[in-house]
């Protein structure tokens, strides 16, 4: 066979490992009558192995399996090799362990069907899901490992996968597509993250789509990874979002934008609205459409605490690279901590740019080392970076105020609605603004500077987060009502009536939309008799002078226990069918992210780094790769409608659920090669 070991290469394998392994050595070294010894062994051991392909056959050596105690008398003081070493007889014989029938872990499988396509599209999942390069095809050891594997599966090429990866991508995104507008009639809200290539030549735009299902939990459903053409503007960053919106058929189902860094200038939103997004159509004629990401506004204001401690932080950093550059230096630090009584759990570890937070965990652990920096101070005079006794008060001081923005920052990460996030900002606004009081030289400016950044968010969206703090059923218009009158003083009530009129107006927005049930006076006229019907139009017009209470006034008066603990929100609003048109209007707002970012990023310090391996392959193939991924491991992690037990892709879909089939997800033949293709009637435009 044509993958065989050669006898030259078996020899030089042998060769090999006799230079690496001390055993071998030992004994080869120890005495003349060893080496001879060991010869006879290796000539008692030498088995041949002949595989048959044709004309060819290959020879392989078989060491037999020496007792320990001759094993320890060749090799002298050295200790013996581990069961596992490379002189094992599973490594050397593998081959002829294979054939050997009585082997004990050998397993005969009976009546197996391979299916070679079956392997193909795992394949190309494994390139999806794990980021691997798509030159693991051409791998040596892969490839050897699924020929050892499974000998008729022929090894594909990168072009193969290419094109395997883009039939996943075409049939997850038509059910994304589906589940998308079927997991909600209501609007979605959109979230923008730039990402860039390693090497710094490419921007990607990636939209995401958030709303709540009809089991009203929260979904995201990442909508495209597009390439945006350098230099990024306005114009050609509104083109990729509105082929998004196209795409996905939600001009009409739009309710806010949730921006980045990148997309934050509102040329941007006046890009959007005034090419193609109709106006009418979003919440409060558009006024609302544009929220800030926190999680920017939020790294600029911890970049104003970093910069007052920069010089600190740098020395904290030398300490540990100093420290931590050596075993023998690691030792020594843990031996003067011991010395001291501190505890060694936490250890030096040095910061990363891309995650403020590390910063911040990084200075936060010094505190834990302080002592033990001082002494070792006094001990190493190559050790210069040492802190003074100011500087670790002035490091102190602003540690504890990021400590609270941390805190806060993991708490808004969390929330579980939109209706939660303007009672944290509003304690936010409060506490920065008692640390204009600090006595601390620099605290006050610092805070100054803080709270300028947060003041300008907090503008952006204090009337759309404001709107949703109301469907909160425990809070309602309270958290309104004790804020603001705090932080605008005099005009406290006035904000707070400005809120309610935009709550009142969007609330008739949504009233006005629901359908009406009442039937029509030809329905009445033919099923009910004159006398009948001339009563019920009396009713109806008793109706209208005397109008039912408004959806909004029974919702604010309603009890609720203050003391209910395990409160779900969405669950509540998923059960109060009584308040119809509230119902609808929290379905939509309550699903409104404060961040752009998922919970794990939300401490990200600007844009998302595009990996190596993805860098180097075209932006159609990025795309596929990145959306894909985020698909199938949203529908592994969640107990979606469309779950990946319920799609058979046998060869790529030829079997496939009926039920796919009735939302428009079409698969056929390819009649031009081997092999299928998807077709979804919603992407048949």
């Amino acid at each position: 066979m044509a993958d065989m070991p050669r006898q030259d290469d078996l020899t030089n394998e042998e060769e090999v490992l006799n230079s690496v392994l001390p055993s071998k050595r030992s004994a080869d070294k120890a005495s003349p009558d060893c080496v001879k010894k060991q010869k006879a062994l290796d000539k008692e051991a030498h088995c041949n192995a002949v595989h048959e392909q044709g004309d060819a056959f290959s020879e392989k050596l078989c060491p037999p399996v020496v007792p320990e105690d001759e094993i320890q008398s060749q090799i002298g003081t050295h200790d013996p090799p581990p069961a596992e070493s490379l002189l094992s007889c599973d490594y050397w014989d593998s081959e002829l362990n294979c054939q050997n029938k009585d082997a004990e872990w050998l397993v005969t499988v009976q009546n197996f069907t391979f299916d070679p396509v079956i392997l193909r599209r795992e394949l190309a999942r494994m390139v999806i899901l794990h980021e691997y390069p798509l030159s693991v095809v051409d791998h040596i050891g892969f490839r050897d490992f699924l020929h050892k594997l499974n000998p008729l599966f022929g090894m594909v090429s990168q072009n193969t996968v290419e094109n395997d990866i883009m039939k996943i991508f075409k049939f997850e995104r038509c059910i994304a597509y589906t589940v998308l507008h079927e997991s909600s009639s209501g609007r979605v809200a959109i979230t923008t993250k730039v990402w860039t290539s390693s090497d710094g030549n490419r921007k990607f735009l990636a939209i995401t789509g958030h709303v709540i299902d009809e089991d009203w939990k929260r979904q995201s459903f990442i909508m495209r990874f597009a390439n945006v053409p350098l230099p990024c503007t306005n114009k050609s960053i509104s083109k990729v979002i509105l082929d998004c919106f196209s795409y996905f058929e939600i001009y009409k189902k739009l309710s806010t934008i949730t921006v980045d860094s990148y997309t934050s200038d509102d040329g941007l939103i006046d890009c959007l609205v005034d090419n193609k997004l109709p106006g009418n159509e979003l919440l409060y004629k558009e006024k609302l459409f544009r929220l800030p990401c926190f999680a920017h506004t939020l790294s600029m204001m911890v970049e104003d605490g970093f910069d007052m401690v920069r010089h600190i932080i740098e020395k904290i950093q030398d300490s540990i690279m100093f420290w931590t550059s050596s075993p023998e230096r690691e030792l020594t630090f843990e031996k003067a901590a011991s010395k001291l009584g501190v505890s060694t759990t936490t250890k030096l570890v040095l910061d990363y740019g891309l995650n403020w937070s590390s910063t911040f965990l990084m200075l936060q652990d010094s505190f834990i080392f302080k002592d033990v920096f001082s002494l070792l101070g006094q001990q190493e005079s190559q050790y210069d970076s040492l802190l003074t006794t100011e500087e670790w008060d002035l490091a102190q001081e602003v540690c504890n105020r990021l400590q609270f923005l941390y805190d806060e920052m993991k708490t808004l990460a969390n929330c579980p609605a939109a209706c939660m996030y303007l009672m944290h900002l509003c304690i936010m606004k409060l506490t920065l603004t008692d640390w204009l009081k600090c006595e601390v030289p620099g605290i006050k400016e610092m805070a100054s500077k803080m709270i300028e950044k947060f003041d300008k968010y907090w503008f952006a969206a204090r009337d759309m987060l404001g709107v949703a703090a109301i469907f909160h059923p425990k809070y309602r218009f309270f958290p309104l009502k004790y804020f603001f009158p705090i932080i605008y003083g005099d005009e406290g009530e006035s904000e707070v009536e400005r809120i309610r009129q935009i709550f009142y107006r969007i609330f008739n927005e949504y009233k006005n939309s629901l359908p009406i049930d009442e039937p029509s006076d030809e329905e009445l006229r033919s099923r009910l008799s004159h006398t009948d019907y001339m009563f019920m139009i009396y009713m109806r017009e008793q109706k209208k002078k005397e109008p039912e209470p408004c959806e909004v006034d029974l919702y604010l008066k309603a009890y609720f226990d203050q003391e209910a603990e395990d409160f779900d929100i969405l669950s509540w609003w998923g059960g109060k069918k009584q308040y119809p048109a509230l119902q609808k209007m929290a379905k939509d707002i309550l699903a409104i992210p404060i961040l752009s970012v998922d919970v794990e990023n939300a401490f990200d310090i600007g844009d998302k780094i595009l990996g190596a391996n993805r860098c180097r392959l075209r932006p159609t193939m990025v795309e596929a790769l990145m959306c894909t991924q985020s698909w199938i491991r949203r529908r592994k992690r969640l107990d979606s409608k469309v779950s990946s037990s319920a799609v058979n892709l046998h060869s790529f879909g030829t079997i496939f659920d009926d039920a796919y089939a009735e939302k428009g997800i079409i698969i056929k033949e390819n009649t031009a090669g081997s092999g299928v293709e998807f077709e979804c009637g919603v992407w048949s435009k």
